[in-house]
């Protein structure tokens, strides 16, 4: 997943999320910084994306 998500990266794509079930967490994959892993009640935000709201539990 992480070969296929920095070919994204490399073409352009802003941001790759990788959802992990089992763990119940969010890696958000960036172009220019590191990433950064959501879990739990953790709120899910980002410059992109000025209207999310979401804490990362939500998504499972």
């Amino acid at each position: 997943m992480i070969q296929k998500a920095s070919i994204y990266l490399s073409n352009n794509v802003l941001r790759v999320w990788i959802i992990d079930p089992s763990a119940q967490s969010l890696t958000v994959l960036y172009p220019d910084a590191a990433p950064i892993t959501y879990a739990g009640e953790q709120l899910i935000s980002d410059p992109v994306f000025p209207e999310l709201s979401i804490v990362t539990n939500q998504l499972f």
